[in-house]
């Protein structure tokens, strides 16, 4: 993960920083929002397993102190797939990383194939998260992690940004809006977060 922010901030935008966040039975910001390699280097020599995994609770909090910052908003998030003790929820989750326009990366580490003793509920929950947010999940076991983050280094140097406005949509039971973007070529494939949280209809008061 060293060499993918030394080459994030080798390639990318001189403006960038990034942080990072632990997460077992709690969140922690163990480095602030930076552009210094080495404060990485540091915070994960010193990490080591605990207990518990919440991570719903970390992606939530990584949304919401991201999204009033400038710039493109990229959450990588390695992970085994499960989450054992968040307070928050799924929903919750995906709806914090849409409000902040963050394009979210998970990476699986569990190097098992089969199913059995796989967390496969949780792997297809990121899928929809990071497919939904404009991402893509990475499975590439724990000895694939820098080609993972070699592919997203690509991803990110190949992004456009296309915005748009709605206007006089009416609120809606389901306050996510869905959203298609289809290139003209039908050869070319887009990847593009599915829609974006909106007004949802009042419940009549009883």
């Amino acid at each position: 993960m060293t060499r993918f922010v030394r080459a994030l901030f080798r390639e990318g935008n001189p403006d960038d920083t990034a942080a990072l966040y632990t997460f077992n039975w709690e969140v922690a910001r163990t480095v602030n929002y930076t552009r210094s390699a080495g404060q990485f280097a540091e915070a994960m020599r010193k990490m080591k397993a605990q207990a518990g995994t919440s991570l719903y609770d970390a992606i939530l909090l990584a949304s919401e102190d991201i999204a009033d910052r400038d710039g493109r908003h990229v959450l990588v998030v390695v992970t085994d797939g499960g989450d054992t003790v968040s307070a928050t929820n799924y929903a919750r989750a995906m709806r914090a990383a849409h409000q902040a326009d963050a394009v979210l990366y998970p990476i699986l580490t569990v190097p098992i194939k089969s199913d059995a003793g796989r967390n496969v509920g949780g792997e297809n929950a990121l899928t929809t998260m990071s497919l939904s947010t404009g991402g893509k999940l990475f499975a590439p076991g724990v000895n694939g992690l820098d080609q993972a983050f070699a592919d997203i280094l690509r991803d990110l140097r190949t992004q456009y940004l296309i915005g748009y406005y709605p206007k006089n949509v009416p609120p809606a039971k389901d306050p996510f809006h869905k959203i298609t973007v289809k290139p003209l070529r039908p050869e070319l494939r887009v990847v593009t977060r599915t829609g974006y949280y909106g007004d949802a209809e009042k419940s009549p008061s009883r």
